[in-house]
């Protein structure tokens, strides 16, 4: 018979468990272990602009995340530890109100990181010693300054949702075209990735009679679009290469995150510029800050 130690009983107490979460505007990102996930956002979530906005119904979608991952929260054996990124803005009270959701989930540790943490330590492990992040989320964006010395954050007024709103109004009274969500956001992500070099077959509705309708569009046909949305992102990398912290680091290189189309107007501008792929390249590298 397998004699049990003390020790290896009481050591199953100790057993620790982190999970990582990014909330956006219509989605979360998960990485249990070695696992990472997408959860699209249904309606009536109980979040707003990455903030809570219904404590109840934040609870219950967090809650079925965390089922949806098979995380043993709440087991007494297991000390559950949750990373949670959040808005650099970010009130006191804001951020008191996560660590009570997540607590109320069944984590024993709650840790918060702002964006801006997120992209400081991507930026120091690829040994850049000063440069700007872009984050371009669903419903808030913000932009951050980074030097040895100096650390300076910007919110700006610049977002996913407000150009697939201008994508989608442009095509209806344009084109009387009718695109879902998805479609105008992926046509608006084209026009950065291909420029004047546009063309896009795009299936939505015909306005006049909402039949199914498949049409080729070119860069003739989304100039006015192209041109409206790029001096909307000029004005806001405009305002913080004004700012005083920019020009007092004088970074060297832009990190995007979420918008090949903010990285078009960069690059037209001569800034040089690295886009990430998704939240997950800066989630990842937590662990060793």
């Amino acid at each position: 018979m397998k004699k049990l130690s003390i020790s290896g009983f009481f050591s199953g107490f100790n057993k620790q468990s982190q999970t990582l979460f990014w909330i956006n505007g219509r989605s979360i990102f998960v990485v249990a272990g070695k696992k990472r996930k997408t959860h699209r956002f249904i309606t009536n979530n109980g979040f707003k602009d990455g903030r809570i906005a219904d404590f109840s119904k934040s609870l219950k979608t967090i809650q079925g995340i965390c089922q949806e991952n098979s995380l043993k929260i709440g087991n007494p054996l297991v000390k559950n530890k949750a990373i949670v990124f959040i808005p650099t803005d970010s009130s006191p009270l804001e951020q008191s109100i996560f660590k009570k959701l997540f607590r109320r989930v069944g984590f024993f540790d709650i840790e918060l990181r702002k964006y801006e943490t997120a992209f400081h330590a991507f930026l120091a492990k690829q040994a850049y010693e000063k440069g700007v992040f872009a984050y371009i989320g669903q419903e808030i964006s913000e932009i951050g300054v980074f030097s040895n010395q100096l650390q300076q954050s910007f919110i700006i007024y610049y977002s996913l949702k407000e150009a697939i709103e201008e994508t989608s109004y442009f095509f209806r009274e344009q084109h009387l075209f009718e695109l879902s969500a998805d479609v105008a956001l992926d046509l608006y992500q084209e026009m950065g990735r291909q420029g004047e070099k546009f063309s896009l077959v795009v299936r939505g509705r015909n306005s006049r009679n909402q039949e199914l309708q498949t049409s080729t569009f070119s860069f003739k046909d989304v100039e006015p679009l192209f041109s409206f949305l790029q001096k909307k992102a000029m004005k806001e990398i405009d305002s913080v290469i004004q700012n005083n912290s920019f020009k007092m680091i004088n970074p060297d290189r832009w990190i995007i995150l979420g918008d090949d189309f903010f990285k078009n107007c960069l690059d037209s501008s001569k800034e040089k510029s690295l886009k990430l792929k998704s939240e997950f390249d800066l989630m990842q590298g937590v662990e060793w800050l």
